[in-house]
């Protein structure tokens, strides 16, 4: 779902990092492990690039809300690394973040719950791997 309308241009994740000024700055390492796709839109990310940028700490709401979207409707969504790894991204988002949308944060927390439900079903060994770490994008 795309929230910007048909005859606007989206911004880069650097045009909405330079207008959100309540977003702590990213440490240098997280800046530099983020640049190759600072210049993109959250719609052009694919899920690994989503995913990975969500949990070294890029939270912008175009990026959270479509994870959100994506979890909504398959809350165990994978971007490629385990099963779950797209909702464990937002595991980590931090509460300032949740405290200025709280619409979202609801959404997550009722998407948490349907994911635990959901992750009792997988084997035993795949059922823990939701609370790894999410790798790099070299992974």
């Amino acid at each position: 779902m795309n929230e910007f309308a048909k005859d606007s241009i989206e911004p880069t994740l650097v045009e909405l990092m330079t207008t959100d000024s309540e977003m702590p700055r990213l440490a240098p390492e997280v800046s530099k492990r983020l640049r190759p796709i600072l210049n993109r839109t959250a719609s052009e990310l694919s899920l690994k690039e989503l995913t990975h940028a969500i949990a070294r700490g890029l939270c912008l709401a175009p990026l959270v809300r479509r994870a959100l979207d994506l979890v909504e409707t398959q809350p165990l969504a994978s971007a490629g690394w385990f099963a779950g790894d797209l909702l464990r991204g937002l595991v980590d988002v931090p509460q300032w973040f949740w405290r200025r949308h709280s619409e979202m944060h609801d959404r997550y927390r009722a998407v948490l719950r349907e994911a635990a439900a959901a992750r009792r079903n997988l084997p035993p060994e795949q059922r823990m791997d939701f609370w790894n770490p999410i790798p790099d994008l070299e992974s």
